[in-house]
């Protein structure tokens, strides 16, 4: 649908998400090595992965932080609540050097929440120049017997690769 897209996760969101104080108890956990120790208590205070609420927990606050932040950012923060999915960012442009600035915008808003994009892929170099490696998606190969891609929600592709040029 876009000339340019991208894509990017965010590290570790849920650990990003403080629950309210009445809501440590519900998330209290007993552990011990093994049965001759007594047990340990521990209260997570962030929201658990795998819970019922984490999901839209996660996804209620980029909303917020979106909302937030649309006076400035109008159509990053459009982004941000359209083509994420928890976690997953999937967007395009059709404009490369726009492109390159809602994505220092999108990775700004986020960062305002502690939400820090990592697994960016492009299919347009440019848009990967200026992002530190550690942050990128690996160099994939296409060896179609060990096929490995970048998975978002089920699917998988190869965006360094693909570059249709359709105008």
């Amino acid at each position: 649908m876009h000339m340019y897209a991208m894509a990017a996760d965010i590290s570790k969101m849920y650990r990003q998400i403080r629950v309210h104080p009445e809501g440590y108890d519900l998330q209290r956990i007993l552990w011990r090595r093994s049965s001759d120790e007594p047990l340990k208590q521990y209260q997570l205070v962030t929201v658990t992965y795998g819970t019922t609420p984490a999901s839209f927990l996660a996804t209620r606050c980029l909303n917020q932080l979106a909302r937030e932040e649309a006076s400035s950012y109008t159509l990053a923060a459009e982004v941000i609540s359209r083509d994420m999915y928890v976690d997953d960012l999937v967007t395009g442009f059709d404009n490369l050097s726009e492109a390159r600035r809602l994505q220092e915008e999108i990775i700004h808003i986020l960062g305002k929440g502690d939400f820090a994009l990592h697994k960016l892929c492009a299919n347009h170099v440019d848009l990967l120049e200026g992002i530190p490696e550690q942050l990128r998606e690996s160099e994939l190969s296409c060896n179609f017997k060990n096929y490995e891609g970048i998975k978002t929600l089920g699917l998988v592709g190869i965006p360094h690769r693909i570059h249709l040029n359709m105008r």
